[in-house]
Parts: C-alpha cells; structure tokens; sequence
C-alpha cells in the first residue's frame, strides 16, 4: 500500500509543482527552497541522537496548529519534541519561541523518506495534531510499530464530504492510528463515519482554549494606536472582505473621528491588493513590514507572521475573517480571550463549534453582509457598556472550555508507556 502511495503521490506531485512554480513562483523561491532538504529528511540526526530522553515526534501543519499544541509540548517534560512542520512561518515561529527541542521541516510524505527520518530518530511515539494524518507519514510509523495518537482532532463540516468520498482509501490510514482525541463529539461522530472505532476515540475538547490561559497583552505605541482610539482590528480577512471593512470603515469614519483599521491578511502576500483597495478610497495606510504605523495613517496592513495575537490584545473590536465570503471562517478563540467583542459572517463552518458557544452567550454578532457589519460595528463603538458586556462574555466562556490539556496528555502517556 505504501509503494502504491508513493507512486500515486509522486504522479500528482508533476503537475502540481508546475502549477505551483508558475503561480507562486515568488512565494516558492522563498518558502519551499529555504532549508529544501529538510523537506528530503536531510536532518542534523547527530543533533537528535544526542537527547537524553526519548523522542517524540510532533508534527503540526503551520503556526495556527503548533500555538495549539503549545501547552501540550510543554507538559511532555519526560519526553524531548521533535517538531515539523510545513510552512516557513511555522518554523520560523517555532524557533523563535524555543516551542521545541528540535524543529524541522517535514520531509515530503514519500514513504522512503519518512522511513528514512523514523529509522535514524527511532522515536518513542508520533503526535499529529488536528488533521495532519499524512498517509506516508503514518504508515511508515507504523512499518516499525511506532505509536500514533491524533490530539486536538477535528473534520470540518466543511471538508468532511471529501474525506467521506474516498472513505475506502481513509478507513485505511485512520486505522493504523492507535487513538484519536477528538475535540467535540461531532468531530468524532465524523472519524466514526470514516471506520475509525468508537472506541479508540476521546472527546477531549479544544486545546486552544488552553493557550489561552497565559496571554500577555502588546502596546498599542508598538502599532501607532492611541489610547483614546478605537481600534478596529480585522484578523485573516480573505479576498472580497477587505472591501467590505473599508467600506463600512468609510462610513463610519466622519463620525468617528478616532476610528483606527488595522487590517491582518490570512496571505501576506496580498498586502500589495489590499493597499490598492485602500488608495482607491483615498485613504492613507501604513505597511507594518516597512516599520510603518498607524499613528498618522488611517489604516494599518499587518503584513507580518505572528502578530495577530498582539493585535487582538490591543484592540477594541475584532472581525474574525474568512466569514464574509465562503472560506469556512478562522478561530475566535483568540480574541474572545483577551475580552473583545467579535463580529464575524455566517461563513463559520470550519469553526461551528467555537461560533456556536460565542453566539449562544452573547459574547459575538454573526453578520450576513456589509450593511449588517457597518452596524454592528456602530453600536460597538457608541456604546462602550455593550463593548465591555460582550467581550466579557467571550471570556467567560472561554474560561468554561478548560480540560483538553490533561485529557490529551493523558492520551500520550497511555500509548507511548512501556510495555
């Protein structure tokens, strides 16, 4: 199965590399050419070897995925973390914050190159978080009987349909892992649907709402806000929302004389897009990768890694982005921590869960449309109580959610304990 797997992924792997190298061939240049033969498994195992506790792996897709799986990391003190992950910035951020012991790419899931990887490490055991169950990956994990657990697992409503129609290919992976901790039961309703057992699932809740429990707020002189401006802070938005913010944001600009935009992009790449957007209505943005601020300027692009935390920290609402147009949504979470108040679209599919609890507590506005968001955002900024009552609610129900951490470890230290 796995040499099948090789051939196959190496056939779809030709023509989407030429269509990678001819659409993104900047961004290619400077992410998957970084440190390439990482992505070969080509690892300093000299380095690894040299632990004296027993490895495990972590692999974790991007930064959104290992700030989960930092409380968890933290915890395994009797174990040392190898980390990998996909993407330049989930490396990079990894590495800034010493969030492991040791931090690659991931190799490509060919099944000689994992093995390659697992034979050299021989770890105690492999953590997948979220939806990272890589077929290579797991397999070759498996040919030398490593144990497998997925924490913090979840299927989207939204992605669920393409899982279930090669359900025949999927019930082969999913079962080769030992057990999944799933974060709500819909999530393990749909690992069932896909011929995982029941009873190799726990619901253990999200591990997001643990990293929570620490967060330091930033300084608004740090992004150029006063403290007597009204900060409105738009995290991940995705193409077709940035027109709506400005919009609404030009509305209600004249009577509003303090209103400040800062606007985060899912893709930083698109900072160039949005900034046109922003010439055409005459406003006047800063770039914060230049070292621009918003101190003079009516709206900030965050065209930076790692910053959006920050942001919400400093703000006084946060639009959550991908959920104006039909992209599943982003996580709440964040800014519901730090006592914001929230207003995203309808578009929440990837997130019902989180979404669901804000609404029922009153602690988030679900808006259809720019009219709709204009008006939620007014009443936010003219009436400061409704603001401060709204963010509460949030909070609370964030501090509610506490529990995945242990339920998580737990799952770990059953499976990698010594026979």
């Amino acid at each position: 199965m796995l040499l099948f797997y090789d051939i196959l992924l190496f056939i779809i792997l030709i023509p989407a590399f030429l269509f990678i190298v001819i659409r993104y061939k900047h961004r290619l240049a400077s992410e998957f050419f970084f440190l390439w033969k990482e992505r070969l498994a080509v690892w300093d195992y000299e380095k690894v070897k040299k632990s004296d506790k027993p490895v495990v792996w972590v692999h974790c897709a991007s930064v959104g995925e290992i700030r989960a799986a930092e409380p968890l990391i933290e915890a395994m003190k009797n174990y040392s973390i190898l980390l990998t992950t996909l993407t330049l910035s989930g490396r990079q951020y990894a590495e800034q914050n010493r969030i492991a012991d040791y931090v690659f790419f991931a190799p490509l899931d060919f099944g000689f190159l994992v093995k390659k990887a697992v034979k050299r490490i021989k770890p105690k055991g492999l953590v997948l978080i979220e939806t990272e169950f890589w077929p290579g990956l797991i397999w070759s994990f498996r040919t030398y009987g490593i144990p497998i657990v997925l924490v913090n697992g979840r299927l989207s409503r939204r992605s669920f349909p393409y899982y279930k129609f090669f359900r025949f290919f999927w019930k082969h992976v999913l079962r080769r892992i030992n057990c999944i901790g799933a974060r709500y039961e819909e999530d393990a309703q749909r690992f069932e649907r896909l011929g995982f057992s029941s009873s190799k699932i726990v619901i253990t809740g999200n591990l997001k709402y643990e990293k929570q429990a620490a967060l330091t707020a930033a300084s608004r002189e740090k992004y150029g806000f006063a403290d007597d401006d009204f900060v409105l802070v738009c995290g991940s938005t995705r193409s077709g929302e940035e027109d709506i913010i400005i919009n609404a944001y030009q509305k209600l600009k004249g009577g509003h004389g303090r209103l400040k935009l800062a606007i985060a992009p899912r893709h930083i790449g698109r900072a160039s897009e949005i900034a046109e957007l922003l010439k055409k209505q005459g406003l006047r943005y800063g770039l914060f990768s230049r070292g621009e601020t918003a101190s003079d300027r009516d709206c900030l692009i965050v065209d930076a890694f790692g910053e959006l935390q920050n942001l919400y920290s400093v703000c006084d609402a946060a639009f959550v982005g991908g959920s104006l147009v039909d992209r599943g949504g982003q996580n709440p979470v964040e800014p519901a921590a730090y006592s914001r108040a929230i207003i995203f679209g309808e578009n929440m599919d990837n997130f019902l869960s989180e979404s669901k609890m804000l609404l029922d507590c009153a602690g988030a506005v679900s808006v259809k449309n720019g009219a709709e968001f204009a008006a939620a955002l007014s009443r936010f900024i003219e009436n400061p109580e409704l603001r401060k009552t709204t963010g509460g609610n949030a909070r609370r129900a964030i501090d509610g959610q506490k529990g995945a951490l242990a339920k998580s470890l737990k799952i770990i230290t059953d499976n990698f304990a010594d026979e």
